[in-house]
């Protein structure tokens, strides 16, 4: 399972910046928050409705104190089959039933995705093997991933 979206991405810098770091992330999950149609949640509550975006907590999958999720979007109560699937697969990742690939935070990232469609296309539209794919994956990709 591919997974993307947005990280936050420790880097240690100075004990100034470490603290304001954890005061962010503290009031992202904890901070309780009226927002434009008048409902109390948190940002994260907020953000993961917006964007249909499943926080990767603990608490998300086991249900217990929901701090990234509101009930009526979490994915097991939303109308977005999507998100559902995408909560089901991380649940069986969070088990270890799956294993998943994120990509690094790097500048090639892009291309990396767009290759992945490209080669996907490819072999939707022509219906090669699966050894196929991968030779198409990694021409997509071009010499510098060749390592």
């Amino acid at each position: 399972m591919m997974t993307q979206g947005p990280n936050l991405i420790g880097i240690h810098t100075n004990t100034k910046e470490n603290e304001e770091t954890q005061k962010f992330v503290n009031w992202f999950l904890n901070t309780s928050l009226t927002w434009d149609n008048n409902e109390s949640k948190t940002p994260a509550q907020y953000f993961t409705e917006s964007a249909s975006y499943i926080l990767p907590l603990k608490e998300t999958f086991t249900g217990s104190n929901n701090k990234g999720q509101s009930g009526k979007n979490d994915g097991k109560n939303s109308n977005n089959t999507f998100k559902a699937k995408a909560l089901e697969l991380f649940k069986e990742q969070s088990e270890n039933k799956i294993v998943g690939y994120s990509d690094p935070s790097d500048f090639r990232g892009g291309k990396f995705r767009e290759s992945i469609g490209s080669a996907f296309n490819a072999t939707v539209n022509s219906h090669v093997d699966f050894n196929t794919f991968v030779a198409n994956f990694r021409a997509n990709l071009g010499s510098g991933y060749d390592k």
